[in-house]
């Protein structure tokens, strides 16, 4: 590829490694997402359990600012709880929390008596890969998505499986 790579080592202090290529000229980018701002989805309620706080807290952020009812659960147990309690048009699931994770609580959620089973469950978390993917379904999820979260991929996941929900007040 006509390049070269190098390596630059000072003894404790570290160490830069680099290298260079020479790459064609790409064609101007194509969008493959719409633009967070375009995308237009209704108000929806939305459980989000996450153990982390500072993810509760993005998560909060991002979701408000969207026009969001949000409600936070720290761990699988209390979102069950939750669930039983109130509807909700989404639920963003973390896999692994405390006391009770993500995939058991999804389980025990789609063995609810009534409307709250159908919920539909997004996990949120930091497990990216394929596999992780495949045991959400496999718990009952009907989507994944990865960390770090941004603004327009939630209003993506809620446009996809909340925006059409219809729930009773």
């Amino acid at each position: 590829m006509d390049g070269q790579i190098g390596v630059e080592s000072v003894p404790g202090k570290g160490s830069v490694f680099w290298f260079t290529v020479a790459l064609p000229l790409a064609a101007a980018p194509v969008a493959l997402e719409k633009d967070a701002a375009a995308v237009k989805c209704r108000s929806a309620r939305i459980l989000v359990a996450e153990d982390i706080e500072m993810n509760r807290v993005i998560a909060a952020a991002l979701l408000k600012t969207g026009g969001h009812e949000v409600t936070m659960v720290e761990n699988g147990k209390d979102a069950i709880e939750a669930v039983k309690q109130s509807p909700f048009d989404l639920i963003f699931m973390d896999m692994e929390m405390p006391i009770m994770d993500g995939l058991d609580a999804t389980r025990k959620i789609r063995g609810l008596d009534g409307d709250a089973a159908a919920t539909p469950i997004v996990a949120l978390t930091a497990n990216a890969l394929t596999e992780d993917a495949a045991r959400c379904r496999a718990a009952g999820m009907n989507d994944h998505l990865a960390k770090p979260i941004t603004k327009l991929s939630l209003t993506n996941m809620i446009e996809k499986w909340a925006s059409n929900r219809e729930l009773e007040n």
